[in-house]
């Protein structure tokens, strides 16, 4: 289910709540932290995020490309995505290896030859910057003198509580995880707007109990028999 796709399940359950005068925002936000609430107590939500990246989320930086790792962000696999810019179909793809971050340089003046074809990343030790190599661009002539412009693109599979989703972003979340999230919503609607605590502390019972069994489903899913 993509990101916008549970949103509107969520919202779809909250009924009347959804249209009330200045709750849009409200709304909004307590979707989000219910959504990480969920991802802080199950861990089978913050594993295989996979996210796309084009030349406008990067700062070129000689030959290389910079950015920031999402919050949190442990990173799995990551490839270099080629896209023929005028066929869609001609695309291929390349791992990604590590880079010691004290030899970044290299990657940035360019001196790293990749006869293997993968690309290269450098990850600072506080987690945060990370440098890819060849640099992530479009517009890229081919060195076969085909003639041809290629796209560049990165793709991240990482691990992770995951804070922004993008709207067609696909989420590992589904029915049963939107009636959890509206409950969590629900809950606070009732507080901060209906000011009835007994019934806020009533949702967040039947939230916090929706949570545990989607803790155990989890737990079901991965375990081994």
């Amino acid at each position: 289910m993509t990101w916008d796709d549970f949103k509107d399940e969520v919202k779809g359950l909250l009924t009347v709540d959804q249209g009330r005068l200045g709750a849009e925002d409200f709304i909004e936000q307590k979707l989000k932290l219910g959504v990480l609430d969920l991802q802080s107590h199950i861990e089978f939500y913050t594993a295989g995020h996979e996210d796309t990246l084009d030349a406008g989320d990067f700062t070129d930086n000689g030959s290389a490309s910079t950015a920031d790792l999402p919050s949190g962000c442990r990173v799995q696999e990551a490839y270099i995505c080629r896209t023929n810019a005028d066929d869609d179909e001609d695309v291929t793809e390349h791992p990604v290896l590590l880079h010691d971050w004290e030899k970044r340089l290299e990657l940035i003046n360019g001196e790293v030859t990749l006869l293997d074809n993968n690309g290269r990343m450098a990850i600072s030790p506080q987690g945060v910057t990370y440098l890819v190599y060849p640099a992530i661009k479009d517009g890229v002539e081919a060195t076969d003198g085909s003639g041809k412009t290629y796209d560049y693109t990165l793709k991240l599979v990482w691990n992770g509580k995951k804070h922004d989703f993008a709207g067609d972003d696909e989420t590992p979340f589904d029915l049963e995880e939107a009636e959890a999230v509206a409950l969590y919503v629900k809950s606070y609607i009732a507080k901060d707007f209906e000011k009835d605590l007994a019934m806020s502390q009533s949702l967040l019972a039947d939230y916090l109990k929706k949570r545990q069994k989607l803790y155990l489903d989890a737990q079901a899913r991965v375990s081994i028999t």
